[in-house]
């Protein structure tokens, strides 16, 4: 066996710094990172190659098996081992808090909108050492970085850590938001095609959005998003979820709402979702309501008539092609 996510990946997390970022526990390299724990690079090198050695011999760890990303056979020649993709998830403060957040149950401290200084460490000298390990370590070319934590707008450092991924070549960046503050800078990277916006509205009204975000902003969402749009030429660039929650926004005159919005808007890319916590975070057995598959029908047929790009998350379709989880 091999894992593609353990080879190239590096996931930054609050309280520890791994590869993977599947829901799934590969090996943990640095516990508790703070900003004055020095990272020992080679250290995490030996531990992933040891890693990779134990998979090869089908050693699986417990906390990977039944893992997608797992692939059969050894890893193939042609695969470097330098890091191909960063994932930011060392903060979990955000201006939302919705209802599906899987955050929320993970942790217990309270979610601000402004970090408190020992819930979080600095990020930015992180990626100027894993950018100085050079090529031989690191595709810088083709390096991918993904922010994912609670709200990006709630970093105080996150301009100057765009800004340098934007200096030295970062060509794929991107932006998982609640939309809730303009950032001229994350419209620049998806003007000049160096990135991706994810921004879920799960909604058409300002009704719902309370009931789902638990916050009363839904116009500055919806302002917010039209300036992105009107300001760049790949519409595709901006993907806008769907995420059905149970007795919220499961109904076909919400979807409606929201279908008919997001095509006024000019929204090219959607997805739908099922709420994450009726999935793997839930204990037991969850049966797709039958109504789901209504609403999924009318996605796939507005969405087809408006020329609109209609995605699967892709363990949502799983879970409807079997009709169950667990």
């Amino acid at each position: 066996m091999w894992c593609e996510q353990l080879i190239h990946n590096l996931t930054f997390f609050p309280e520890k710094i791994e590869s993977c970022c599947s829901g799934f526990q590969g090996p943990i390299y640095v516990h508790n990172p703070s900003n004055d724990v020095k990272i020992d690079w080679e250290d995490i090198k030996r531990q992933k190659m040891e890693f990779v050695k134990r998979l090869e011999n089908n050693d699986i760890p417990k906390g990977c098996v039944g893992c997608p990303y797992l692939k059969e056979g050894s890893v193939p020649e042609e695969e470097d081992f330098r890091y191909k993709k960063i994932i930011l998830n060392h903060y979990t403060h955000c201006n939302c808090r919705c209802v599906y957040c899987a955050r929320l149950r993970y942790y217990t401290r309270d979610f601000t909108e402004t970090p408190r200084k020992p819930d979080f460490y600095h990020i930015l000298p992180i990626l100027k050492q894993i950018y100085s390990l050079g090529e031989k370590e690191v595709d810088i070319a083709r390096m991918k970085v993904d922010f994912q934590g609670g709200d990006l707008s709630v970093l105080d450092e996150f301009e100057d850590t765009l800004k340098f991924l934007l200096d030295n070549g970062c060509k794929d960046i991107e932006f998982t938001t609640n939309n809730l503050r303009y950032q001229p800078l994350i419209e620049r990277c998806l003007a000049e095609k160096r990135g991706y916006m994810i921004t879920s509205l799960d909604c058409g009204c300002r009704e719902t959005y309370k009931k789902v975000k638990r916050v009363d902003k839904f116009d500055i969402f919806v302002e917010n998003l039209s300036r992105y749009l009107a300001a760049i030429e790949e519409k595709f660039r901006i993907l806008v979820p769907y995420i059905v929650v149970r007795n919220i926004n499961d109904n076909l005159e919400e979807v409606e709402k929201y279908l008919n919005l997001i095509n006024e808007l000019g929204v090219k890319r959607i997805r739908f979702e099922i709420d994450y916590n009726d999935l793997l975070g839930n204990k037991g057995r969850f049966e797709v309501p039958k109504h789901y598959y209504d609403i999924f029908n009318l996605f796939e047929k507005f969405t087809e008539e408006n020329k609109i790009m209609f995605l699967y998350q892709p363990y949502t379709k799983e879970i409807m092609d079997r009709g169950f989880c667990g």
